[in-house]
């Protein structure tokens, strides 16, 4: 270690030879592997000693500091009334209103410290300590048996805050134990006869309890469990346990405990690979057989679900992966509480990105979960490929384009069809001196199909079809900015004006994903409003409208609105689309935010004729102080065959303190008459929980009722608890 240096006093030479990192970790080595602080490395810059007094006692080959003693060293503090070291021995000790302070903040105190020259072994009496988090910990003796395992008798653990005038001066919650041992290498803590108490009263004895120290590497061990009450489970209980595998992999297995379904197996797996990762989840139960109506029958039936996703690289430019979710029935998801699906999606695909060139493959299946889904008629994709090439800049800064499509669709009972499709392009951008901006766009697609089973008339027919149609389009803009004070202003009149065949969409053309059609002020400008490729939109056609902004120190306001023509009205857009006229409905959306919490969206669709509100979607938030709500209204008139929708939901955050807050939500379905023979409307879901939080512990109460009832799905009722102490690792 380095030299000392001393303000005052005759010190032989001899004293040069005293380890001054000694003294400055004398008073920590206990305190400091146990709550994650980490044993620094002392410098070999110099310390600097003050004392009262500083002297050589060469018959006894002892050195002393006494007297209000103080050593510093690059940041670290030891401050005590008498600090030795005795050379003949190798034994450094120290005495009398003991305080270190770390490099992390964290401060310690004791009476009296015993420890050999290599600081690996010794005895320290009578610990009290803070850490930089503000947590606790003391103890009547410790023990360092060696550089890695310190023993602690007597000691106790909080991270909560002490007042003196407040129960008794007892924390909220302690560990105590009659002994605690710090093992560094295996990164845990182990108590013997350890008990929790909250407010000085033991309210859970242990022998043994062991955990991870806060600072450690990944550990297996339980987690935080929950304990609930659903109506139509029973009492719950879920005890999560997470198991370490690897650096680059893990599990967590999550039983769930219930006392009318029995025990849910649950759990997931991550592994991390240098190629991407991926992660698998699932679960499995053996429950009582139920009907159609929910109503226990004789006999079990195995019921689950697995889910996974993954993304993984070929090399700089290809990829793959998977994102998948199935069930073993219908409504196993809602029941169990782990999902709310009414359809799962699962697919693997292959992606190659370069630039502006991309090709992406998939192969799609659907597994459907309301009452009316038929398996025999759900389609299986096998597979779906897009295509898109784009040229560099040519002459006028133009660009050719390419896209391609192959389908192959196919299912148990009803249509199948394969479809390969191809599109070429060019598109001329022009900007005019004065501000208005042009593109100009040419191209040709071509389709082929070979169908099965397409309804022709009274017929069905199978073969190949086909079709190409030519388009060519102009978009236009004129962006306007301005500023009057300190208020700026943007308009934008923007159009596109549109001319292809009519009678683009044969009988003998399935429609597999085109169906849900809507104008919408996310589609308005879009030269196909169809959503897909099995349908196509003809004739002279235009989009108009006009987008803008105005944003001031008050805040923001935006809005687009919109219409579109058709020189022929088409047959293939239903009344509910908005589009089924000459002149369409009218769309658009108005966007207001004051930078100061309160944000307001809303979104509309007019009827053209008698402008009544065919779509009218309002969501909102706010938040203020110690409040905050979000809420939505959604009203939809009938679309695609499918009911009207007209519903509302909020939810609400009041932070009633520092340390408590209460939540509420609800959905209410605003409809009235009936839907399949069942009466509709009233609340859906509503929900309220009171929470606590401060530095020790986590407390959240939650009560949810739901109202769905399908097949064995109930409404139901549940209440959630779950308890959370800081710092305590994996328990």
């Amino acid at each position: 270690m380095g030299n000392l240096k001393y303000s005052f006093g005759n010190v032989k030479n001899k004293f040069q030879s005293i380890r001054a990192g000694a003294f400055l970790i004398t008073c920590a080595v206990f305190a400091l592997p146990v709550y994650g602080a980490g044993l620094q490395s002392v410098s070999n810059k110099p310390a600097e000693v003050e004392a009262d007094q500083l002297e050589y006692l060469e018959k006894e080959s002892k050195i002393l500091a006494s007297g209000d003693v103080r050593i510093t060293q690059e940041g670290r503090l030891l401050e005590a009334q008498k600090v030795s070291y005795d050379q003949n021995n190798a034994l450094i000790s120290a005495e009398g209103k003991i305080h270190f302070q770390d490099l992390n903040g964290n401060n310690y105190y004791a009476d009296s410290v015993e420890m050999n020259d290599q600081l690996n072994k010794g005895k320290i009496h009578n610990l009290n300590g803070k850490l930089s988090d503000n947590a606790l910990i003391s103890a009547d003796e410790g023990i360092r048996e060696s550089d890695k395992v310190t023993i602690l008798h007597n000691a106790a653990y909080t991270p909560c805050k002490v007042c003196a005038k407040k129960h008794g001066g007892e924390p909220l919650w302690k560990i105590t134990a009659d002994e605690v041992k710090i093992d560094e290498d295996a990164q845990r803590v182990t108590y013997d006869n350890a008990a929790l108490n909250f407010f000085g009263v033991p309210v859970l004895y242990t022998p043994y309890l062991s955990h991870a120290t806060p600072d450690a590497d990944r550990k297996s061990g339980f987690m935080v469990p929950s304990y609930s009450n659903v109506s139509t489970l029973g009492f719950t209980l879920k005890t999560p346990y997470y198991i370490n595998i690897a650096e680059d992999k893990d599990a967590m297995f999550e039983p769930i405990f219930t006392t009318e379904e029995g025990i849910i197996l649950s759990g997931s797996y991550r592994h991390l690979l240098s190629s991407g990762s991926y992660e698998l989840q699932g679960s499995i139960t053996n429950p009582d057989k139920r009907d159609t109506f929910g109503n226990p029958i004789q006999g079990h039936e195995i019921r689950g679900h697995i889910q996974g996703q993954g993304h993984f690289a070929i090399n700089d430019k290809w990829s793959w992966g998977f994102d998948g979710k199935q069930a073993s029935d219908d409504t196993y998801l809602r029941r169990y509480k782990f999902g709310n699906e009414d359809h799962l999606v699962s697919k693997a695909y292959v992606n190659y990105f370069d630039d502006r060139d991309y090709i992406g493959t998939e192969t799609v299946y659907f597994q459907g979960l309301r009452a009316n889904d038929d398996p025999e008629t759900t389609p299986l994709v096998l597979p779906i490929s897009n295509a898109h090439f784009e040229s560099d800049p040519m002459m006028w800064g133009s660009r050719v384009t390419y896209d391609a499509n192959v389908l192959a669709l196919s299912r148990d009972r009803g249509i199948e069809s394969r479809r390969i499709t191809n599109n070429v392009g060019w598109n001329v951008p022009y900007t005019t001196d004065n501000g208005h901006v042009f593109e100009a766009r040419t191209s040709v697609r071509g389709d082929i199909y070979h169908v099965d089973d397409v309804v022709d008339g009274s017929l069905l027919k199978d073969g190949y079809t086909g079709r190409m149609i030519p388009e060519a389009e102009i978009d236009w803009s004129y962006p306007l900015a301005g500023k009057s004070g300190n208020t700026d202003v943007y308009i934008e009149p923007v159009a596109n004006f549109i001319i292809s065949p009519n009678g683009g969409n044969p009988n003998k053309i399935p429609n597999e994903d085109s169906n849900v059609i809507e104008l919408s002020d996310t589609n308005l400008f879009s030269n196909n409003h169809f959503t897909g490729l099995d349908r196509v939109e003809g004739g002279a056609r235009t989009n108009y409208g006009v987008r803008g902004r105005v944003n001031n120190d008050m805040g923001e306001v935006s809005f687009l609105a919109g219409q579109s023509y058709r020189a022929t009205s088409d047959e293939s857009f239903t009344e509910e689309s908005g589009l089924n006229d000459n002149f369409s409905d009218y769309v658009g959306r108005v966007s207001v935010d004051n930078n100061n919490g309160a944000r307001v969206n809303y979104r509309f669709r007019v009827d053209k004729d008698d402008l009544v509100l065919r779509r009218s979607e309002v969501n909102g938030t706010l938040s203020f102080d110690r409040f905050s709500i979000s809420s939505t209204y959604v009203n939809i008139d009938e679309l695609n065959n499918s009911f009207d929708r007209n519903e509302i939901a909020a939810a609400a955050r009041v932070n009633l303190d520092n340390n408590w807050h209460m939540i509420v939500d609800g959905r209410r379905d605003l409809a009235e008459g009936q839907r399949n023979g069942q009466d509709v409307g009233g609340w859906r879901s509503t929900g309220f929980g009171i929470g606590y939080e401060d530095e020790c512990i986590i407390v959240k109460t939650t009560m949810r009722r739901d109202f769905v009832r399908d097949r064995d799905i109930e409404p139901s009722t549940t209440f959630m608890l779950q308890v959370a102490l800081k710092n305590l690792g994996n328990i």
